[in-house]
């Protein structure tokens, strides 16, 4: 579906979609307590997935996009490229470990081709996973270490400042 500003949109009719690592992604998330999603690969349909994920409730808000890339990461690695990087970006923050965010960035920025605008949205979307999936305060480094990436974006600014006032800091 393509939004007013020519721009390919997420949604359509209650249902997200998108393609990613050779794959149609396709289904449905019912807030924080349903996430249906198909995987089908267009050249071969008998590779495909389907993820159904469904609670009567979870802690701090987990978004059930990123429960799928975590699960889709472990199911199937050498198929599911990006969401094995998201989950090594999730891992190098939680674990303070510069070299491996490092590596994650370079490997995202080569495999986005250069484009900026979608560099900067894998990262601000995975901080704001981690803000409200596991505390804001384990979020504050993914937006400091975004600005140092990408310093005139104004999001990566709103989202450190939001989290930190939070947490009471001024």
């Amino acid at each position: 579906m393509k939004l007013s500003d020519g721009r390919n949109g997420r949604y359509a009719f209650g249902f997200e979609y998108d393609f990613e690592d050779g794959y149609n992604l396709f289904g449905h998330d019912g807030g924080n307590h349903v996430k249906l999603r198909h995987y089908v690969n267009p050249k071969n349909s008998l590779d495909s997935y389907t993820l159904v994920y469904a609670t009567n409730g979870n802690a701090h808000d987990v978004w059930t996009d990123v429960l799928a890339d975590s699960v889709m990461a472990i199911v199937a690695p050498k198929k599911f490229r990006m969401a094995v990087l998201k989950e090594q970006f999730l891992e190098a923050v939680l674990e303070n470990d510069n070299r491996k965010l490092e590596q994650v960035y370079q490997a995202v920025s080569n495999t986005f081709d250069g484009d900026d605008v979608q560099i900067e949205r894998f990262f601000l979307y995975r901080a704001y996973a981690l803000r409200y999936g596991s505390g804001p305060e384990s979020s504050i480094p993914a937006f400091k270490f975004l600005i140092t990436k990408h310093p005139h974006s104004e999001d990566a600014r709103q989202g450190l400042v939001d989290t930190e006032s939070v947490i009471g800091k001024k």
